[in-house]
């Protein structure tokens, strides 16, 4: 499976990745749906501090459109995220 990135993401993350500011995807697909898009893009998602992939993440407890997989996704970083952060 092969997607597009939106215009100017991929700048933004090697950007932010650059000056060592930790982002996260966080998204509601499963680990194997996720494999299928991201195969040719391995390289892309290694700049990512994690992922969240709440298709499947046991520690999400509800999905969208409830907040739980972003405040794992945001708890996952290793100093976790406090609101002057966001």
């Amino acid at each position: 499976m092969k997607f597009l990135y939106i215009s100017g993401a991929d700048k933004l993350v090697r950007h932010l990745h650059g000056h060592g500011v930790p982002i996260a995807v966080v998204t509601g697909s499963t680990r194997q749906s996720f494999d299928m898009k991201a195969v040719n893009h391995s390289e892309f998602f290694s700049l990512f501090h994690h992922l969240v992939l709440s298709g499947d993440d046991p520690e999400v407890k509800h999905g969208k459109p409830a907040p739980d997989a972003f405040l794992i996704g945001a708890q996952r970083f290793q100093d976790g995220v406090t609101s002057d952060k966001v």
